[in-house]
């Protein structure tokens, strides 16, 4: 699975379950530098919604 998009290229894929399991990977390493410093940690942005075309891009949003 590829995640991310060539410079000067913009496209939609249909939603990937790849993209829940990588955000959710991401954050508990993310939680597990961070420790207690972070409050909250969340996959947010297209790829986080299952029912619409997003750009295979994972946003993260974490509060400290």
């Amino acid at each position: 699975m590829s995640i991310g998009m060539k410079r000067g290229t913009v496209y939609l894929e249909s939603h990937r379950i790849e993209w829940e399991t990588t955000a959710a990977e991401t954050i508990r390493i993310i939680k597990n530098v961070l420790q207690d410093e972070a409050i909250d940690i969340r996959h947010v942005g297209s790829t986080s919604i299952k029912t619409i075309p997003a750009k295979p891009i994972i946003d993260i949003a974490l509060s400290a």
